[in-house]
């Protein structure tokens, strides 16, 4: 047991130094749990606690991540164990893990996991003995995942299985019984993946509806740049309605920037700039980029659906570097002050 124990030490202290000496090369557009798919090969290493010794076999496994600091994972895997020289046991372990990330959006995170395992088991021991069995068990630990591109991630967990026990014959041709719980190594490679947008689908307005209300912006108020002076800022779009981390509107987001070109109907003389600002999430130039589209895409459709002159128009993304409010856990995607800094603004100007 003190020489499959080193083993299992030795195979975790190799994993945490290949995922750090990773981490100089991580992507700079991209960070854990941006990309919401991701599925490759893993190594595992299991050592039963009555095998005479743990060995390494292949595998493979998928995550889907539900939101950026929550992930799902399936794998599956082949191992064989020898118990006392006598009895072989062959298992096919299928899981399922609920994995959550301690700092969505950085280049590298840990995680905690937990879940369940269907293993089909055949056992062969002495005097022809054969039995296949399928087998319920489950599983928790911890793990680090570090992005190595803007699509490949490197991962490492740790894990204790609870299995019951296989029953086999001794070299007497009596009853057997192994305990085949044990720890759990995996370093798997990661290969991510971003589903496709969907263009907003803009419905024709069939009669009129209540303007929208406009709320002032909170405080601070943002600086306001040399050679441009702001007459008005009205908060026109909040992070509800984009879809989930993209520049996609979603339906009431439509329909809240065409009711608003009234104003700008109303007011021709006017000048417009479309401010994007998000929140202290993930890096600096992802967010950045994220706001400049996502101004884009308001004056995309105030041009084709509001009709408003494009010479009228500028837009400019602020990223992170003007929140509304202070975030003080910046990874913390889900907190009200995270969703005060995602908005867009229109603002009323003279150059």
């Amino acid at each position: 047991m003190k020489k499959n124990s080193l083993k299992i030490k030795k195979c975790v202290v190799s994993a945490s130094l290949f995922l750090t000496l990773s981490m100089p090369v991580f992507g700079k557009d991209s960070g854990i749990g941006t990309k919401p798919f991701s599925i490759g090969p893993r190594a595992t290493y299991y050592n039963p606690k009555d095998a005479e010794e743990g060995q390494w076999y292949g595998g493979a496994q998928a995550r889907l991540h539900l939101s950026p600091s929550l992930g799902l994972e399936g794998s599956i895997d082949f191992r064989r164990n020898s118990f006392n020289s006598l009895t072989s046991i062959k298992t096919y372990p299928v899981q399922v893990s609920l994995l959550e990330y301690l700092m969505p959006g950085a280049v590298w995170s840990p995680f905690l996991l937990g879940g369940v395992g269907w293993y089909y088991t055949r056992t062969e021991g002495p005097n022809n003995f054969s039995n296949t069995t399928n087998r319920f068990g489950l599983h928790v630990g911890a793990g680090l995942e570090t992005m190595l591109t803007d699509n490949l991630s490197l991962d490492g967990s740790y894990r204790y299985v609870l299995l019951e026990s296989v029953e086999s014959k001794d070299i007497n041709a009596l009853n057997k019984t192994y305990d085949d719980n044990g720890s759990m190594v995996t370093i798997a490679l990661n290969f991510l993946f971003s589903f496709p947008e969907k263009s907003a689908h803009v419905q024709p307005v069939v009669q009129p509806t209540p303007k929208a209300e406009i709320k002032p912006e909170p405080k601070p108020v943002p600086v306001v740049e040399p050679n441009v002076i702001i007459l008005e800022k009205l908060i026109v779009l909040d992070d509800t309605h984009f879809k989930f981390d993209t520049a996609t509107l979603t339906e009431e987001g439509t329909k809240v920037v065409i009711e608003n070109t009234k104003v700008l109907q109303d007011n021709p003389e006017a000048k417009i700039r479309i401010a994007g600002y998000a929140s202290a999430s993930g890096t600096e130039e992802y967010n950045q980029k994220l706001s400049e589209r996502r101004a884009k895409a308001v004056e995309e459709i105030l041009i084709k659906d509001g009709g408003i002159a494009p010479e009228r128009l500028t837009t400019i993304g602020y990223g992170k570097t003007r929140p509304a409010e202070y975030e003080p856990i910046p990874g913390n995607i889900n907190s009200k002050e995270a969703h005060a800094n995602m908005r867009v603004l229109f603002e009323i100007i003279v150059k």
